[in-house]
């Protein structure tokens, strides 16, 4: 410091040291102190938090969860890891070949106007998260359309899922490199000019290309190729099970720092490569030029040869581009197609409009922190003080670094950072989420503003050198790039933010709801309206950013030949985080439905959530987060023999485990197939079969308790007797079986008790009558009525057996008698529960007779449901009739008698007391909570 003072005086040498002093507390707070609290987890805990498991674990769980069910086996985790890098190297490296091509092209063209237009269409991704460029490709390809259809019947569903995902791994690839080589379009175009006007043929052009970009190529694979090693929520949605699955996966299961870390390390080895690669491969590319080219052993090709090969490379550039042109196009036009043909879009911002606000609000606050630490970093990075030079690289490096390495120890380091007593004002509060999306998105900051010192030319330099270091003088210096700065890193972070996920999702605070939770959770369930509307806000900030993003890169190509390359390479990485290591906490077993439920703890009820005053009355509960016999992963179908105990649990890993009376298991199998993904539903028949809506294998199966396949209904297809997802089954006395589906076909199908297609009814849409995925039924067979839980449109309809409109229950919202995605229905006469054995004549098989002493009986009654609410984490029960709220228990939590997420419902028999019991699939809890829920007349 004294030798600061004395060549330039503390008036002087303070804003460089105050700049780089701010950027160091920002990130000791964001980064140093949780990473610190993760190694010092990994250092001195077991390798499992037994105590935190064992308290979860619940009557059936008999067997601990351990290390082998938690991580994928030696014999299968290098392979898993060869996957991935081959999924991430493979699609990086078509997609930045690809980007460099149409940079090149688009460089060389004289229009400002087209090359502005083609470098915000390419772009773009930059400011998307890669899971959404899948989702408008997959909603438009999907079972239900004609390309869905072909697959689905030539059992080609997998092949077109990796089809689309591939296509989407390229499109957003390429956005990284493109940015890269545009910045640098000046000094590109000019080499061309050159070797043009000597006569060098396409190969002589095509060496010379790869040895002046050859390295920066490199650069951008590999920064790139680090980022896809460890995004998840692509991968989860394709159903194709990644090395980034499985951090996901120990993390969500409860893993210990140690294992995370353990399990993390390649990926943190790739991300520390990736920052240390830039000037070691980009270290010489200063010096490219003709000398580089070997500009004289290019061999002039004249007259019409040369003509032939300029010919030849235009067409292949031009080509290249119309690739990245529809690459990025082509996803973005089917997302605007889907999105105009959507019913009911006042119901998402009624149901997801606080979740919306949420994440502007939160993303806005985050991407100012990044923009204010890209600003200061800019500062000290142009400083005449070597310690605040040095110092402003060594935090960009660090910050690069912590972006790149998976979300899931982000969210582990930050939850164990700051879930503190003295921290509580930070982790209790939203400020959690802003101080992860800070971490996710600091790449952005460190990138730009080295970039930009880097593309500072040396007369730029003096010239402020010239203007004094006064304060004012330092800021009429810097103020045209500070500028630059914050057109690029404030849009790119908010975009970022919004769509940003995995780490996010595992430390919001209970209530808080967040867009990019709702939008991936609606992708999983097939809820395409929300998708739509919900990304639609990520695509109109994205278009913005990705417009300012171009406007910078014009103004920067113009300087940048100029600039040292591994300032430059630094553009790679600054797009890389955009959408954090996204997923969900499916593993590599499935990637079908992720449980996106935020972190533990807190109160309920706390921030957006509709309050409940009343938890559930719980009696027992079946719990254990793992795979271990009598544990969860994220249970979705719930099916219960009131008759003899047996209860029915399959979760997203299409594993079906049956439990006793006691809560012990006595059956465990996986399902059939489970390559297109899981069951959503499933029931029990009058003579006491598991009979399972298997959806994704686009039929109704019956299963015996150890498994065995007894008989089948249905093959993919719109036509009758044919399913497109399969939802549920309900019996009628006569032998009747109805069965819920949705995709293209929401409707009612009815069979024989011979299995044979009788009629059908409904249709997809909002009216009387139609359905937005029917989800689950009841059937009254003393009124001839079928409750139908209609989750799109929020309400349960009430049709007669054939299928005439009676009436309509609910409405979306929040309030009590209002609904958000139902998913599950108990029908109530007189207070007593209808099971699904019960073939909808009270008492026929629920055991009432031996509960109560009453027998079966007639059934002129008040009627009552109970209904699970999957979006308002809560059960109602309304009056039958008139749909007037009666009850409401639960609510959003992890703590007893509070929900997460619930799925199924089904009436459970009876306590000691008599007093009938109803169970709940607690999906984002993985538990099966058996409660009261007392009746009132």
């Amino acid at each position: 410091m004294n030798a600061i003072a004395r060549n330039l005086g503390w008036r002087r040498a303070w804003p460089d040291i105050a700049a780089f002093t701010v950027v160091a507390a920002i990130l000791a707070v964001v980064v140093l102190w949780p990473a610190a609290a993760l190694f010092a987890g990994a250092l001195f805990a077991g390798a499992l938090f037994a105590g935190d498991l064992g308290a979860q674990a619940g009557a059936g769980d008999s067997t601990s969860a351990t290390l082998p069910d938690l991580a994928p086996a030696a014999t299968t985790a290098w392979p898993l890891l060869a996957r991935s890098l081959a999924w991430s190297v493979g699609a990086s490296a078509v997609g930045t070949l690809l980007g460099w091509a149409a940079a090149r092209r688009v460089s060389s063209w004289q229009s400002g106007a087209w090359r502005g237009v083609a470098a915000s269409v390419l772009v773009l991704p930059i400011a998307l998260p890669p899971w959404l460029l899948y989702a408008g490709i997959w909603l438009s390809i999907g079972p239900g359309t004609a390309i869905g259809d072909f697959a689905a019947r030539a059992d080609a569903a997998p092949s077109l899922r990796a089809a689309a995902l591939a296509v989407a791994l390229v499109a957003w690839s390429t956005a990284p490199a493109f940015a890269i080589f545009l910045a640098r379009g000046a000094a590109s175009a000019r080499d061309r000019a050159n070797l043009l006007l000597d006569g060098a043929g396409l190969v002589a052009r095509a060496r010379a290309a790869f040895a002046s970009d050859g390295r920066l190529l490199l650069v951008a694979m590999l920064a790139t190729s680090a980022f896809l090693l460890c995004e998840t929520a692509i991968f989860d949605l394709a159903l194709v099970p990644t090395y980034g699955f499985e951090i996901r996966s120990l993390e969500a299961l409860g893993a210990s720092p140690r294992t995370l870390v353990a399990a993390a390390l390649p990926a943190i080895a790739l991300a520390a490569l990736a920052v240390a690669a830039i000037p070691l491969l980009a270290g010489r590319l200063g010096q490219h030029g003709m000398r580089a080219r070997g500009g004289g052993a290019c061999a002039p090709s004249t007259g019409s040869r040369g003509h032939a090969s300029r010919s030849m490379a235009s067409r292949f550039s031009a080509v290249a581009l119309l690739a990245a042109l529809a690459c990025v196009a082509v996803p973005v036009a089917l997302f605007l197609r889907a999105l105009s043909a959507i019913p009911r879009a006042g119901d998402f911002f009624l149901l997801h409009g606080e979740a919306l606000r949420n994440t502007l609000s939160v993303a806005a606050v985050a991407a100012v922190v990044v923009t204010a630490v890209a600003l200061l970093l800019r500062v000290a990075l142009a400083s005449r003080v070597g310690m605040a030079r040095r110092g402003g690289l060594a935090l960009a490096a660090l910050a690069a670094v912590a972006s790149l390495v998976p979300g899931a120890l982000v969210a582990k380091a930050t939850a164990l950072g700051y879930n503190r007593d003295a921290t509580a004002f930070i982790y209790d509060t939203p400020a959690v989420v802003a101080v992860v999306l800070c971490v996710r998105a600091l790449l952005i900051a460190a990138a730009v503003s080295v970039a930009l010192e880097g593309a500072s030319h040396r007369t730029a330099r003096a010239n402020r050198a010239l203007d004094g270091e006064s304060l004012r003088a330092r800021w009429l210096g810097l103020r045209g790039e500070l500028a630059l700065v914050a057109l690029a890193a404030l849009p790119l972070s908010f975009a970022w933010s919004l769509g940003e996920l995995t780490a996010s999702s595992r430390v919001l605070p209970p209530g808080f709801e967040w867009i990019a939770t709702d939008i991936l959770n609606a992708i999983h369930f097939q809820r395409p309206e929300t998708v739509l509307l919900g990304a639609s806000a990520l695509v109109v900030v994205a278009v913005c950013a990705a417009a300012l993003l171009a406007a910078v890169l014009g103004r920067f190509a113009s300087r940048v030949a100029r600039a040292a390359p591994a300032s430059l390479a630094l553009v790679a990485l600054a797009v890389l985080p955009l959408t954090g290591c996204g997923g969900s906490q499916s593993s590599g077993a499935d990637a079908d439905a992720p449980t996106l439920a935020g972190r533990e703890g807190g109160a309920p009820g706390e921030f957006d959530a509709p309050i409940v005053s009343s938890p559930l009355e719980v009696v027992r509960t079946l719990s254990g987060v793992g795979r271990g016999r009598g544990q969860f992963n994220g249970p979705r179908v719930l099916a219960i023999d009131a008759e003899s105990g047996s209860t029915w649990v399959i979760d997203k890993d299409g594993r079906a485990q049956c439990f006793d009376r006691a809560g012990v298991v006595v059956e465990e199998w996986r399902m059939p197939s489970t390559k297109s993904g899981k069951p959503v539903g499933a029931s029990i028949a009058p003579d006491g079969t598991f009979v399972v809506a298997d959806t994704h294998e686009y039929r109704i199966a019956a299963h015996a308790r150890d498994g065995a396949l007894l008989w089948t209904i249905g093959s993919y297809g719109l036509e009758d007797g044919q399913f497109i997802y399969p939802t549920d089954i309900a019996f009628a006395p006569d032998g009747r079986m109805f069965v819920a589906e949705y995709g293209s076909n929401d409707r009612i199908q009815v069979f024989s008790r011979e299995r044979q297609l009788l009629y059908k009814f409904g249709a997809f849409g909002d009216g009387d009558g139609q359905f937005m995925r029917p989800q689950a039924m009841a059937y009254d067979a003393e009124r001839d009525e079928l409750y139908i839980v209609d989750a799109g449109n929020h309400r349960v309809q009430v049709l007669t057996g054939d299928g005439e409109f009676r009436r309509s229950l609910g409405s979306p919202g929040r309030d009590a008698g209002q609904f958000a995605h139902p998913l599950g229905i108990v029908l109530e006469i007189d207070g007593e529960p209808l099971s699904s054995r019960d073939a909808g004549v009270l008492g026929r098989g629920s055991g009432l007779g031996a509960g109560s002493g009453t027998g079966p009986r007639p059934a002129p009654g008040r009627r009552t449901i109970v209904v699970a609410e999957h979006g308002n984490h809560r059960v109602q029960r309304l009056d039958g009739a008139t749909g007037e709220p009666l009850a409401m228990a639960g609510g959003l939590g992890a703590g007893g008698g509070r929900l997460k997420y619930p799925w199924a419902l089904e009436y459970a028999g009876r306590d000691a007391d008599g007093a009938p019991l109803f169970a709940v699939c607690d999906h984002a809890n993985s538990r099966i909570v058996f409660f009261r829920f007392p009746y009132t007349p």
